[in-house]
């Protein structure tokens, strides 16, 4: 068994995966050649942090990640992460595919000694069984159980068909909240598609833009729901 995924078969190494990012956070991926990692303490639900009071910080790997979906697309997927509020453009968004595969791989080549990447799918389980487990796993220094300790979310988020991508670091602890490697983009993302709440004319827009701002030579896609 390849030690590099978790909670899945060999048959999914290959499946696509989505996420939904700001244009102007795609613009930076191709222009810098980066992707970026988080801390898992910024993310949203309160369980997800339940490893560091588990675990005190100073005795933990410094584990840093990022969320993917099996979702080839949803209106629940495009407004959980293009919403709209004050100042922010909802439509801005586009969806960008990959593969569980190509995610490890591009993470792996960047890693250090001391450092193990990781992709996993998340597992939902009722409140008393993700407490019992993160508490069973948090307290290991073992860099897959560190890893399988972020792959436990409530049943609530089950919709969300999760994928996460994580870098664990045993060496020593980073201030920075976030982590940048180096990536094709060219070799990363296998299709773009644009928001549906796009007008046609607006998607059409948009498309040519990312083709021309980015060089990218693979399907970018408009949907059926743009609207003229």
């Amino acid at each position: 068994m390849a030690t590099g995924f978790i909670n899945l078969a060999v048959a999914d190494h290959g499946r696509s995966v989505y996420r939904v990012i700001r244009l102007e956070h795609l613009y930076q991926l191709f222009d810098r050649g980066e992707n970026v990692l988080v801390r898992p303490t910024l993310w949203d639900d309160p369980f997800e942090n339940l490893r560091s009071r588990v675990c005190p910080p100073d005795k933990q790997p410094d584990v840093f990640g990022q969320c993917w979906t099996f979702h080839t697309s949803s209106d629940a997927m495009w407004r959980i992460y293009s919403p709209t509020y004050p100042g922010h453009k909802a439509n801005n968004a586009v969806r960008i595919r990959s593969s569980v595969r190509l995610l490890h791989d591009t993470l792996a080549l960047t890693c250090e000694t001391g450092q193990e990447a990781f992709v996993g799918r998340v597992t939902y389980l009722p409140t008393e069984r993700l407490i019992k487990r993160i508490k069973e796993t948090g307290r290991s220094m073992d860099p897959r159980s560190v890893a399988s300790a972020l792959l436990a979310k409530r049943p609530a988020f089950r919709h969300e068909r999760e994928l996460r991508v994580l870098r664990v670091d045993s060496r020593s602890s980073k201030s920075e909240d976030l982590l940048r490697y180096k990536v094709d983009p060219h070799h990363l993302i296998t299709d773009i598609m644009v928001n549906p709440r796009l007008s046609l004319s607006a998607a059409n827009q948009m498309k040519v833009q990312i083709r021309e701002r980015t060089g990218f030579q693979g399907p970018i896609r408009l949907t059926a729901v743009c609207t003229t």
